[in-house]
């Protein structure tokens, strides 16, 4: 599950974990899936769009690509249930939701101490350096998951 801050680092630089999480996520592999709703990633496409988060690189066609490769090999979560309020951020709170709905082991974000109270969920919460160690321990190579 990727946090929304996550997508705007990749969109911000092609050199991070960031970048590296959300390319693996767009190509089905054996490490690790996206859970995305709707809600999600309207958030995302909203975000991204706004002119503080743009690279003069990166053009409206480009951001809609970006966000068009996490659809395919995602899990859908079902939106059935709302776990509100359990977030100090109500924007976290629809990550939240994915999280919990999609059955997601855990949250990649920034903001960890933001997403502590997620914990209860079962969910564990990770930044992207920190979960592509794990990955890299268990095999993955970027490029060839």
């Amino acid at each position: 599950m990727l946090d929304t801050c996550v997508i705007v680092a990749a969109v911000k630089s092609r050199f991070g974990a960031s970048f590296l999480l959300v390319n693996a996520a767009s190509a089905r592999n054996r490490f690790f899936e996206c859970v995305l709703t709707n809600a999600l990633i309207s958030e995302y496409e909203e975000v991204i769009h706004r002119p503080e988060h743009r690279l003069k690189n990166w053009t409206n066609d480009d951001l809609a690509a970006l966000i068009d490769s996490l659809l395919v090999p995602a899990h859908w979560a079902p939106t059935d249930f709302s776990y509100r309020p359990s977030l100090k951020d109500a924007d976290d709170e629809l990550v939240l939701e994915a999280a919990i709905n999609g059955q997601a082991d855990m949250v990649i974000t920034f903001n960890v101490k933001h997403f502590r109270p997620a914990e209860r969920f079962g969910l564990r919460v990770l930044t992207p350096g920190h979960l592509l160690e794990i990955l890299k321990k268990r095999g993955f190579v970027y490029g060839k998951e």
